[in-house]
């Protein structure tokens, strides 16, 4: 059975670096023809048209360049208590009415908040895109807002907090890195929705005041994906778009370099869990920071390391040395100045810990000395980009990753040569990142554990 099981495997790498091959020389070829209009109404506001005729469908979006990088000290959460309050209203349409009406048209809608920005969608048939268009731009500046309203809508937000971050284990350990790689003072070592005393103590005040220095057509970008082209979607852009006032001009912030982290051990206890857990985590640069061109190596040495089932990390330590149950890792080249790398293992058994981080150690150490099979390398970023392409086959999706980079403020041409890029990376490259990254100084141990296993 052994020898059957081998000869699978081999086979299955064989074909992987066969069909990848032809596939990424297929995919750079149709990659070129991706089609990404770029407008700047007279008011500022930019226009993404992305053009994809395989369904009569169109994902509307507006992206606000404003997160929770924007919010002051004591204002945490802020960002997000606003996104909950555009839901609120206006004198055309009233509260609900986006709901109500995207859901009649067989559609779907949401919102989201990050760090770094604040966006609104509507994905609905092509028919129904006038419509969407007209609620989402009216509320850019037609928000109606209430104090009590308002009141109402904190104790929401209070209540998400308990349920998405209180309640779930790992949210309060990520919150606790965040803290120690960049500290209270900075904007990424804050929580996204908030610290519980500043979204208790947020005013109505604090929200239109927000609201009327972000939410303006010059600080927002439309991206429109789907079964959409200029010239039949100029007339509805400029009539529901394009007739809204500019507002103040807004610099993006971004993030101060951080070069030590504040604490570098970390731990929480919970009831809720059986088995701890343990997070590797170091600061990292981004497509934004001084030194991007380390950007590229880390994003295929997430995978390399522990990107799936073929990953380095989870051979050893999950297959080989049955230590963990999970492993896997964490990084994004997309924030306003900084991000970082992160591992993330699920031991078996706590009396393990000793024994992965050696492993781990050991496997940094290999990358910075540049002891990497070539063939491996090959594979990871065949594999990755294989990903990455199909990641692109849905309009929704390839809205979505255009979108988010280019509010961040990577540029368009960076984001279309991501591919291309991620082709590109080295064995040099990986091992000039991994000295870079994987450094004392930017690292801090997170470790998730029972309760039951604290000590008295």
């Amino acid at each position: 059975m052994s020898n059957i099981k081998y000869l699978l495997t081999f086979l299955v790498i064989l074909f992987v670096i066969m069909f990848s091959s032809s596939l990424l020389k297929k995919t750079s070829f149709e990659e070129s023809r991706i089609k990404v209009e770029h407008i700047v109404l007279e008011n500022g506001m930019e226009v993404l048209l992305i053009p994809n005729h395989r369904v009569p469908a169109v994902m509307h979006m507006v992206w606000y360049r404003v997160g929770g990088i924007d919010e002051i000290e004591n204002k945490t959460g802020l960002a997000h208590y606003l996104e909950h309050l555009m839901f609120h209203g206006t004198k055309k349409y009233a509260r609900d009415e986006i709901d109500k009406q995207v859901s009649s048209f067989g559609g779907s809608h949401n919102a989201f908040t990050s760090y770094d920005f604040t966006a609104y969608y509507q994905n609905v048939p092509k028919q129904y895109l006038a419509q969407v268009m007209d609620m989402e731009s009216d509320r850019m500046r037609g928000l109606v807002l209430t104090k009590k309203s308002a009141l109402t809508e904190r104790k929401i937000v209070l209540e998400e907090r308990l349920m998405r971050r209180d309640n779930s284990p790992k949210s309060v350990l990520e919150e606790k890195v965040r803290e120690a790689l960049f500290s209270k003072n900075h904007p990424y070592g804050r929580p996204l929705i908030g610290y519980e005393e500043d979204i208790s103590n947020l005013t109505f005040d604090d929200a239109i005041k927000f609201y009327n220095h972000y939410y303006y057509p010059n600080n927002a970008i439309l991206v429109l994906a789907g079964d959409v082209e200029k010239d039949e979607m100029m007339p509805f852009i400029n009539k529901y778009y394009g007739i809204l006032p500019s507002g103040p001009k807004v610099k993006p912030n971004v993030a101060n370099n951080v070069d030590k982290v504040s604490k570098q051990e970390i731990k929480h206890y919970d009831k809720n869990i059986t088995n701890t857990s343990l997070k590797f985590a170091y600061l990292a640069p981004d497509l934004l920071s001084p030194q991007k061109e380390y950007s590229y190596a880390l994003s295929v040495m997430s995978y390399l390391l522990a990107g799936g089932q073929n990953s380095i990390l989870h051979k050893k330590l999950v297959i080989s040395e049955d230590l963990a149950t999970s492993v896997s890792s964490s990084y994004s080249s997309m924030s306003r100045g900084q991000s970082y790398f992160s591992i993330n293992v699920t031991l078996k058994n706590p009396d393990n810990q000793v024994r992965v981080t050696e492993i781990i150690n050991d496997e940094l150490n290999k990358l910075k000395q540049g002891q990497i099979v070539r063939k491996d390398l090959s594979i990871a970023k065949r594999v990755f980009s294989i990903e990455n392409i199909y990641s692109k086959e849905s309009y929704k999706s390839l809205a979505y990753i255009i979108a988010m980079n280019y509010t961040t403020g990577i540029s368009l041409d960076e984001i279309l040569d991501w591919d291309k890029n991620i082709a590109m990376v080295d064995l040099s490259d990986i091992k000039e990142a991994a000295n870079f990254v994987f450094r004392k100084e930017k690292f801090a141990l997170g470790y998730l554990i029972p309760k039951k296993n604290k000590r008295k």
